[in-house]
């Protein structure tokens, strides 16, 4: 990890059909990072199918409006041959007072080994008063559902706290 970020919490959630990771990071001052990256390897522990995957996220500063923007990379690294649906959902929020900056969620369904989901996020803090904080510590919560297909992801805004990790429910 580089040295302005620390990994604080991960929490998993194992079901049979249905794997969900949480990770928080602390990014201090992001505004000073040219181009800084994260990436975690998560592998499922699920009894009907286990499957590898790697995400990463670059964050770029943006010279002209000192907004930070994200490239996100999904990819399953597993060899199995059996699709399931994937979602990557990611917010920002402001250390200390946890005040909700930018939340997106990316989804797609039957990914196969070597499939990956990308995704851009041009600005992090869509709100050009705020663009101080990110001289300040910035919570990245990374909210990862994988799920066999014959079922349904729906994510449901409440997980974005955190806290709560009921955010799945099974539609089959």
């Amino acid at each position: 990890m580089a040295e302005n970020e620390e990994l604080v919490i991960i929490k998993e959630v194992e079901t049979s059909e249905m794997s969900q990771v949480h990770h928080t990071i602390h990014a201090n001052n992001l505004s000073a990072a040219q181009n800084w990256m994260f990436s975690q390897d998560y592998k499922t522990k699920s009894k009907i199918l286990q499957t590898s995957w790697r995400y990463e996220m670059t964050f770029d500063q943006v010279p002209e409006t000192g907004n930070v923007s994200c490239s996100i990379n999904l990819k399953r690294t597993d060899s199995e041959n059996r699709p399931v649906n994937a979602v990557f959902r990611i917010s920002f929020s402001h250390y200390n007072h946890r005040l909700p900056l930018y939340t997106q969620t990316f989804n797609k369904d039957s990914m196969l080994h070597g499939d990956e989901l990308q995704k851009y996020i041009a600005e992090i803090i869509p709100y050009p008063k705020l663009i101080r904080l990110l001289e300040q510590v910035i919570i990245i919560d990374v909210f990862i559902f994988v799920r066999v297909c014959h079922s349904e992801i729906n994510v449901d805004a409440s997980s974005t706290s955190g806290d709560n990790m009921e955010a799945l429910s099974s539609k089959t």
